[in-house]
């Protein structure tokens, strides 16, 4: 049998028994011959989608943990993230399974009930479906799937609801890459109470402390949550949220927890107000608000905190995967670095004096760190860490720039030509380079760190803001970000009447609804590439 393989996914076919193949043809009139045919000469086609089973998402986070790397947020993180790389041996050192939902390039299979049949016979993993004609049969699947799903070793949000007449499913035609003969019937978000046992505040690379709820604990879509965010004082506020409060919790997109209400008809008498604090949980230096923002920010540039996340914000500019929390937290508190550019006077010899280092662990990591010494400009701006320049705003310092010596003498006037730069991130850019960045700006090029220059910027999309939405086959997301912004246009990330262009990919989330809702016109992957000349 010529069977084509995922090299990601080993896939081990079955031929099924002729009387199998009698059943298959007398229930659904599909050819055995046109199957094996198709089988032999490799133009079956089988779609489905790459996952990651519960269970084996927990025992990767655990042994990242052991190792002091980063965890990930979720399953689809890591299934996503081990593809994207297109490393085969990445992907094949990561705990993916396969599950087929869709058979193509066979004329006798005319429903998709006929489909999943055939893909269970051949031996392909297969989600819990069910044919029926009947709507309430299909609401009480849906209710049914919702309440079992924490049964599933996988996780789920949802239930896909799709046409089974596979000539109507096509006739039906597509939204971008969207067959209409598909709905995603989601679960609405899972919701607990729990308690709010304390607040504590972090403090992040710019100074800002963040609110962090102690919950008590409690179990919701899939984990047991005993922290949530609360972003910053006006959101404690704005929830009217006290020590010791009863609260609902519910997770944004089933991954992030987040406390949505307080119930304040179940207060005692005994809950306490949370304090603000006056001074840096860490260094105990002034904590004040900046004029005009809502943080509160420790004076004290350097903090310990703020040193930490400046390290782990330029570890991950320089795509350093290795440098996890508590890597960072050992190389600090050894004294091996002090400030974000020491990251690359690490060897190996000195990474053998840190706890939990071995031979093999610290020739790897200091190749890693070696490896990453060349970054885009874009990225090393990034890097650089300055308040209120992201990603955007960094393509477009690098792009009117051009190169690290133009950027460090950039003044005034000039970022006022810029037109997404206004006067606070003109401001935060001209005084981090009258300060210290210029200093650390040496320090990167004096430890072997090469910045390559930016690519020239056209105009030929100049106005036009595009959104991204699925899964693209042919082009990494970030990759075609950065070709657009190279033709001049703004990426977004949300849909508005101001779009003028949705790229819809596979497995496409809301932002294709509402492009259809606002009219915004919708470009499939192929389209979206003839645009930019890549076809």
């Amino acid at each position: 049998m010529n069977v084509r393989t995922i090299e990601a996914v080993p896939l081990q076919l079955r031929v099924p028994t002729d009387s199998e193949m009698r059943q298959l043809e007398v229930e659904h009139a599909v050819s055995a011959s046109e199957v094996m045919s198709a089988i032999e000469d490799g133009s079956l086609e089988v779609r489905g989608e790459i996952y990651v089973p519960r269970a084996a998402f927990l025992q990767t986070n655990r042994e990242r943990a052991e190792r002091g790397e980063e965890q990930f947020a979720n399953p689809r993180n890591l299934a996503a993230g081990s593809i994207r790389q297109l490393d085969p041996a990445i992907a094949a050192g990561r705990p993916l399974s396969f599950f087929a939902w869709r058979v193509e390039g066979l004329d006798g299979v005319v429903t998709q009930a006929a489909g999943v049949e055939l893909l269970t016979l051949l031996g392909f993993k297969t989600s819990p479906s069910l044919f029926t004609p009947d709507l309430e049969a299909i609401k009480t699947f849906f209710e049914a799937m919702g309440k079992g799903r924490e049964a599933l070793d996988f996780w789920i949000d949802g239930v896909v609801v799709r046409v089974n007449d596979t000539k109507l499913f096509a006739d039906l035609g597509v939204v971008g890459k969207t067959p209409r003969g598909i709905v995603a019937w989601k679960f609405p978000p899972e919701e607990v109470t729990t308690v709010v046992e304390g607040v504590d505040w972090f403090v992040g690379r710019t100074g800002a402390l963040t609110p962090v709820a102690n919950l008590r604990p409690v179990f919701v879509a899939g984990t047991t949550v005993t922290h949530a965010t609360l972003h910053n004082a006006d959101e404690i506020e704005r929830l009217s949220l006290m020590i010791g409060d009863t609260v609902i919790l519910t997770k944004a997109g089933d991954v992030i927890p987040k406390i949505t209400k307080v119930l304040t008809d179940l207060r005692s008498g005994g809950e306490r107000a949370v304090e603000l604090p006056t001074a840096c949980p860490i260094c105990g230096s002034d904590a004040v608000r900046r004029s005009g923002e809502v943080a509160i920010v420790c004076t004290n540039q350097q903090c310990y905190a703020m040193e930490r996340e400046r390290v782990l914000h330029a570890a991950r500019a320089f795509a350093i995967d290795g440098l996890g929390d508590r890597i960072v937290d050992k190389v600090l508190q050894a004294g091996l670095v002090t400030r974000a550019p020491d990251i690359f006077r690490l060897t190996k010899d000195d990474l053998l004096t840190v706890e939990g280092f071995a031979e093999i662990s610290a020739a790897k990591l200091a190749t890693e760190i070696a490896e990453r010494k060349t970054i885009g400009l874009r990225d090393f701006i990034v890097a650089l860490g300055i308040h209120h320049v992201g990603v955007e705003t960094a393509f477009s310092l690098a792009s009117t720039f051009g190169t690290v010596e133009h950027f460090r003498r950039a003044t005034a006037a000039e970022l006022d030509q810029i037109n997404d730069i206004g006067p606070t991130v003109s401001a935060e850019i001209t005084g981090y380079l009258a300060g210290e960045g210029q200093q650390i700006i040496d320090d990167y090029l004096s430890v072997g760190v090469t910045v390559k220059d930016a690519e020239k910027v056209s105009r030929a999309l100049a106005d036009k803001r595009f959104v991204i939405t699925g899964t693209l086959n042919n082009i990494g997301r970030e990759e075609a970000k950065d070709l657009l912004r190279l033709q001049g246009a703004q990426v977004s990330d949300a849909v508005s009447k101001k779009t003028d262009y949705v790229v819809v990919g596979e497995n496409p989330g809301s932002k294709a609804q509402k492009a259809q809702e606002l009219g915004v016109q919708t470009l499939s992957e192929a389209e979206f590439l003839a645009i930019l000349g890549r076809t």
